[in-house]
């Protein structure tokens, strides 16, 4: 009798599904406005023409966390440049918050998932990004902020008092990146 080897088949629905959605987003954008935005957080809105970012033009941080390595580049105005790994890179433009989000005031990139799964580097196409300011009472209110263990996010602080929180998300193609 031949042995049966325990062979895994290609999982061909979830490339089906990536490629349905990434249509639908690209042929129907309406259908996904207003999909990514966040309700307004405590504090009322932003202040007109005041956007609390900590990266200034020309600026990079790097951390090295865990889950690897991650550097921060902040082009002209809203551009970020994200490099993890030995040679993976994307840029993006954040978006600027009009309302507080749980106090912040910043600017952020939801990575809709237009191209979620396609044109992956190391298993990521999307990145998830926020810079903000954040002040806080208490250098014990900054560890208990900083201790909740978000999508497996590791947070390296820097003397200067930024702090960068990295996590990766394989299945859903993503990193995390929090400036702070």
């Amino acid at each position: 009798m031949g042995s049966t080897r325990n062979r895994r088949e290609p999982d061909t629905n979830s490339a089906i599904n990536r490629l349905a959605l990434t249509i639908a987003f690209l042929l129907f954008p309406s259908l996904y406005a207003g999909a990514f935005d966040f309700p307004e957080g405590a504090g009322g809105p932003c202040e007109p023409g005041k956007l609390e970012t900590v990266m200034r033009e020309g600026m990079m941080i790097q951390a090295d966390t865990p889950q690897g390595r991650i550097r921060v580049i902040a082009g002209k105005e809203n551009t970020r440049i994200f490099e993890w790994g030995n040679r993976c890179s994307k840029t993006r433009t954040l978006w600027t918050r009009t309302g507080r989000w749980y106090g912040r005031c910043g600017m952020y990139d939801p990575a809709p998932p237009e191209f979620a799964g396609f044109f992956t580097c190391k298993g990521v196409s999307r990145v998830v990004a926020e810079e903000a300011q954040l002040n806080f009472p208490s250098a014990e209110a900054v560890v208990e902020y900083f201790s909740r263990d978000y999508y497996n996010k590791h947070t390296v602080y820097r003397n200067d008092g930024i702090a960068v929180s990295y996590g990766v998300r394989p299945q859903r193609y993503e990193i995390d990146v929090d400036v702070y």
